[in-house]
């Protein structure tokens, strides 16, 4: 009996062990039958001006033919971004501005696109520490914004996809 039971729990791990290893990280992330895709990411400089975002949902199963259908259509409902700098200098308020949280709505249509706007670094960000200082100085300040879109399909699966763009912070005296 206690070998059979042993070769009942050898068994069930490996069976764990093999479940939890065969599947990406895309399969594992969302049950939804699509995954966001960013087209285009782009920046505007100066007054806050937003610059277009284009996301698309392909179908995760490329193997099978099917079509997209309105339950594969995505709502962008939210969008956070983290300013990071390549030498490591990250914290907040000191090296690279706060991380911004927003609300937009957009929907990404069954095997179609969206264009979205908004802005990458709020008008309140350059009021703050450390983008304030650079008004007196000739420093610049490199980062990178790290923007996740969230989302769900008309299903209710989550999904969410990320994106870097280069945003250089400078007293550049024209605007």
């Amino acid at each position: 009996m206690k070998r059979i039971s042993n070769t009942v729990r050898f068994v069930g791990l490996a069976a764990l062990v093999a479940a939890s290893t065969s599947c990406g990280s895309v399969v594992r992330d969302s049950s939804s039958p699509v995954y966001l895709v960013i087209d285009l990411l782009t920046a505007s400089r100066g007054a806050g001006t937003p610059g277009p975002q284009t996301l698309r949902a392909p179908l995760k199963d490329i193997g099978a033919n099917l079509s997209p259908t309105t339950n594969n259509e995505v709502t962008i409902n939210r969008f956070h971004i983290d300013y990071i700098r390549a030498d490591g200098h990250n914290v907040q308020g000191v090296d690279v501005p706060y991380s911004v949280d927003g609300a937009m709505t957009g929907t990404v249509p069954a095997g179609g696109n969206v264009q979205l706007g908004f802005e990458i670094v709020r008008h309140t960000a350059k009021q703050e520490s450390p983008l304030v200082e650079l008004q007196t100085s000739p420093n610049i300040i490199v980062t990178f914004a790290r923007i996740t879109f969230y989302g769900q399909d008309r299903t209710g699966n989550a999904v969410s996809v990320t994106g870097q763009i280069q945003v250089n912070f400078g007293n550049f005296g024209d605007f």
